[in-house]
């Protein structure tokens, strides 16, 4: 079994849809996706094509660059994140795309939309002492603005997928992890990744929504997510979701020197 954070799991679910359909190329076949993008505002994008990361920042300041299309798929100039850890004093290396200057706040929506791809020579054990763990999103809080953890994320155990959810304190997580018969991450070849986000309107509104697509089939929804305690005490308008990582980590227990692809970035608003 792939080593699990220690977490409270709230509510599971995961949805299975219709059979995968063939991974193309976003930028000369278009993978069908059930994600209600009308009504929402483009508020970044970048595809790489002019060779710099658009609208997007790298705060390493290392690690990030443009580079051509390793699969040669037809998606041009796209990112490339270097993951380097050595599985001795070092368990796991963070680097992520952000989009510039986006915050949203309670009863607020967002759409993400990006395309990711592994290399053949990546190693996706798994279990045991190989498998790596990717983080492909952490959507959240920057640990300064808000005084509670707030966060979504998908990350994927080698091939498996699976869906955090947090809100206050690492023992207020669901993590549903998603039937491989559903979907799997592999390599050598372009995934899109797409989410629905919206936030619960109040406190204690339990009427937020997360739905993760991959490869235009949806792997998880959940229609009555809550990101807050009733209890708290906060002003409502402190509360906001302003860290945006598109790639963040790598981890596992083996030394790690790995590229992640990214393109067709894009995010967008409901307000």
């Amino acid at each position: 079994m792939p080593f699990r954070l220690s977490l409270v799991i709230l509510l599971t679910s995961a949805v299975a849809g219709a059979g995968a359909p063939t991974v193309g190329d976003s930028k000369t076949a278009v993978i069908p996706t059930t994600a209600p993008d009308t009504g929402y505002k483009l508020v970044a994008f970048a595809d790489f094509e002019d060779g710099t990361l658009g609208a997007f920042n790298n705060p390493w300041g290392t690690g990030i660059d443009v580079v051509a299309d390793p699969a040669n798929a037809g998606h041009g100039k796209v990112a490339r994140i270097h993951y380097v850890t050595n599985g001795v004093t070092q368990f796991d290396d963070n680097r992520a795309l952000f989009p510039r200057g986006l915050s949203i706040g309670l009863g607020n929506e967002l759409v993400f939309q990006g395309d990711v791809y592994l290399p053949s020579s990546a190693r996706m054990d798994a279990s045991g002492p190989a498998y790596v763990l990717r983080k492909l999103f952490r959507f959240g809080w920057d640990g300064k603005s808000f005084p509670h953890p707030l966060e979504t994320e998908l990350v994927a155990f080698g091939p498996q997928f699976q869906v955090y959810n947090i809100y206050g304190s690492p023992s207020n997580t669901s993590a549903d992890y998603i039937d491989p018969n559903v979907a799997t991450l592999t390599t050598g070849a372009w995934h899109q990744i797409k989410l629905q986000l919206k936030i619960n309107s109040s406190f204690a509104a339990s009427d937020g929504v997360v739905r993760v697509w991959v490869d235009g089939v949806l792997i998880f929804e959940r229609t009555a997510q809550r990101w807050s305690d009733p209890r708290w005490t906060d002003r409502a308008a402190s509360y906001v979701w302003n860290s945006w990582g598109v790639g963040y980590q790598a981890n596992g227990t083996r030394p790690i020197d790995e590229y992640r692809y990214w393109d067709n970035l894009r995010f967008s608003t409901k307000r």
